[in-house]
């Protein structure tokens, strides 16, 4: 019985042995190109292509702009939108913003920032906006910005001046050196939140 089996064995190893070989030795066999040869394969292409016809989308923005935040970074594609959170700061040119929150719209070319709630559950808001443009300062509890007039909004808002300051319901920079200041205040006192005198 075993010899039956051992013969049965070398049988299938020969069989399979003999298979491989002849398909090893039918794919040697070449097979004669049947494509013609065209002696002008070097020849340069003669297709015109039309210009591009879209139009580069204008931007605003013609600098790099800088950017970080502690929590964290979200982009919206769609909206063309990015979101900063927890010690934002954003650095576009001479302008520097530092806020709690700060959104930059590219599609309108803007930024908004405002500051953020406490987390310690006081009741408080904190790490509100702070722009430096140049030298000048602006404080506020929410402030705006477009790129392409380079004018800007602040809520309740402080802004640097030449000596003090001047603070307001709403603080808008028309130039660098005209602002429209809504129940607006003028002091040189060195207490902002509650001044002396004005």
């Amino acid at each position: 019985m075993n010899k039956i089996f051992l013969s049965m064995q070398r049988f299938f190893y020969i069989s399979v042995l003999l298979l491989l070989y002849c398909s090893v030795s039918f794919a040697q066999i070449n097979i004669p190109d049947t494509l013609k040869k065209s002696a002008n394969i070097n020849k340069t292409d003669t297709l015109k292509s039309p210009a591009d016809t879209l139009k580069k989308a204008k931007s605003d923005i013609d600098a790099r702009i800088d950017y970080k935040a502690s929590d964290s970074v979200v982009f919206d594609l769609l909206e063309k939108k990015m979101y900063l959170y927890n010690k934002a700061e954003l650095i576009y040119k001479d302008l520097k913003l530092n806020a709690g929150e700060i959104v930059f719209d590219q599609q309108e070319g803007t930024l908004s920032s405002r500051g953020i709630p406490d987390t310690a559950g006081n009741n408080t808001i904190i790490q509100l906006p702070i722009m430096f443009q140049g030298s000048v300062k602006y404080e506020g509890t929410q402030l705006l910005y477009n790129f392409q007039t380079q004018q800007g909004n602040i809520s309740r808002g402080f802004s640097d001046a030449e000596i003090g300051y001047y603070f307001g319901e709403k603080i808008k920079k028309v130039t660098p050196e005209v602002f429209f200041i809504k129940d607006g205040l003028y002091t040189t006192s060195t207490d902002k939140q509650k001044p002396e005198y004005y």
